[in-house]
Parts: C-alpha cells; sequence; structure tokens
C-alpha cells in the first residue's frame, strides 16, 4: 500500500549507516527515541517529492542523558499547559510541542503548527527549536518578548511559550515554564 510506497523511498534516500522516518513516524517515537532526532527535517528535491517531512535519526552529541548528580535536583524544566504538568529532565530529555495529538504538548490554537516546537535538555541548558511556520513567541522572566522562527532559545528562569501567537495574550494555549 502507500505507506510500504513511501517506506520504500525513504529507505532508498538512506545512506550508508543513516536512519531516516517519516513524521508520522517521529510522533510514535518514545522519549529515548525522540532525543536522537535531528531538529530539523530534510531538505532538498529529493525530499520534496516525498510530500512528507524527513527527520534523521543517530547520535546529537550535544544532547545531554545524564548529568552529574550534584545538578540533577535543579536540572528540570517543569512545563503547564491547561491542567497538565509535564518536566523536561533526565527520564525525558526531549519534549513536543504542536496542533499534532501525538504531541506532548497539544496546543488546539488553529495559529498553532502540527508539529511546532521541541524543547530538548541540552549542556547549555534547556533549548527550545522553533519548527513553525508562524514562529514561536516567548517571554523569559519579564522581558520583551521575542520571536523566533526556525531558530532556537535557551529557556532561563520562567516565562511563558505561544505557539504562533504573542506570550502576552490572554490565551488558554499559553505554556508557562520555569526551572526546578
Amino acid at each position: 500500500g502507500e505507506g510500504i510506497t513511501l517506506a520504500t523511498q525513504i529507505g532508498n534516500l538512506c545512506e550508508p549507516e543513516q536512519a531516516l522516518a517519516s513524521a508520522a513516524v517521529t510522533m510514535l517515537l518514545g522519549g529515548a527515541a525522540r532525543a536522537l532526532l535531528g531538529t530539523r527535517a530534510l531538505g532538498g528535491p529529493a525530499f520534496a517529492r516525498l510530500g512528507v517531512q524527513v527527520f534523521s535519526i543517530g547520535l546529537r552529541s550535544p544532547l545531554i542523558t545524564s548529568i552529574p548528580a550534584a545538578a540533577r535536583v535543579s536540572q528540570r524544566l517543569r512545563l503547564r499547559h491547561q491542567q497538565d504538568v509535564l518536566f523536561v529532565e533526565e527520564h525525558r530529555p526531549v519534549l513536543l510541542l504542536g496542533r499534532e495529538l501525538g504531541n506532548d504538548i497539544t496546543i488546539m490554537d488553529p495559529r498553532a503548527s502540527r508539529q511546532h516546537a521541541r524543547i530538548e535538555r541540552r549542556r547549555e541548558g534547556f533549548v527550545l527549536f522553533d519548527q513553525s511556520t508562524n514562529g514561536t513567541f516567548i517571554t523569559l522572566d519579564n522581558e520583551a518578548e521575542r520571536c523566533i522562527k526556525q531558530d532556537r532559545i535557551v529557556l532561563n528562569g520562567q516565562g511563558r511559550i505561544g505557539c504562533g501567537f504573542s506570550a502576552n495574550e490572554v490565551e488558554r494555549d499559553l505554556v508557562f515554564f520555569d526551572i526546578v
């Protein structure tokens, strides 16, 4: 069927010792496997012809999978969205935000992309990568709001995240974060 044809086409694009996965497959991966995903879909004419986003899977050196015991207590990013509270930490080093139901935090606002952003625990701290069309709006510790598009930002202290809309809006889909 269609799935087998797509899998064959993706497999044919693989270099030796490379693993690729469609965006649909990445949504089924657990936290440990998600940590190995590339942050951006692969580009180029061959991938564009597939009609789906394709990500590489492999080792990513800047990603932290464990940290020294002395630092463990304070190295958790708490995210609050509506009634949910989630953490980015050693056991969940990657968290996905977006409109698609397979994301860790599902944003219902139509301005959010299906796979809007991801937050990773890295050496430099908790890093948000925007993968969206409309950008991600962030306020950090009462600083002026910033909008990032296809870029990254380190989340320090506490703040708010708006997926495709201002983090200063009174919006039910705002995501609040702090380091605990």
